[in-house]
């Protein structure tokens, strides 16, 4: 038995239930599938690690581990605590404004009294007298 779908061009029918089967298949496995986002999602609206699983056709060791390895800590987690990081803020600056010369936005400089260890150019509100604006090195 042939079925024909448009003029010229013929398809049997094991082949077209076949590719009918193929798309309920990926349509089935995508809705079953969980994001790590929708995860913690359902887990902050209080679902229990067990219906979660059940909801996205999961093991329930998988999406404990996934709720475990949490990568940011909610505010009221937080800690006050002062950082250790030692070294100058992003931002922080590291010479005056002048006319030091041409420089490359992209510029990279080794400064390791930096917290990141580069320093980056940043333009200043003055223009130069040989032309182009002043600008000075930060903390990148």
């Amino acid at each position: 038995m042939r079925l024909a779908l448009r003029p010229g061009r013929r398809w049997n029918l094991p082949a077209m239930l076949f590719l009918l089967g193929l798309l309920c298949h990926s349509a089935y496995s995508q809705a079953a599938e969980c994001s790590d986002s929708k995860v913690r999602r359902l887990s902050n609206k209080g679902e229990t690690a067990k219906s979660i699983a059940d909801a996205c056709d999961m093991d329930i060791e998988d999406v404990k581990a996934l709720l475990k390895r949490r990568s940011r800590p909610k505010p009221e987690e937080a800690s006050d605590e002062i950082d250790d990081d030692k070294g100058l803020p992003r931002g922080t600056p590291l010479s005056v404004c002048a006319c030091w010369g041409p420089v490359s936005v992209n510029h990279r400089e080794s400064a390791p009294n930096c917290r990141s260890g580069f320093a980056v150019p940043r333009a200043c509100p003055a223009m130069c007298p040989s032309g182009g604006y002043a600008w000075q090195g930060v903390c990148g």
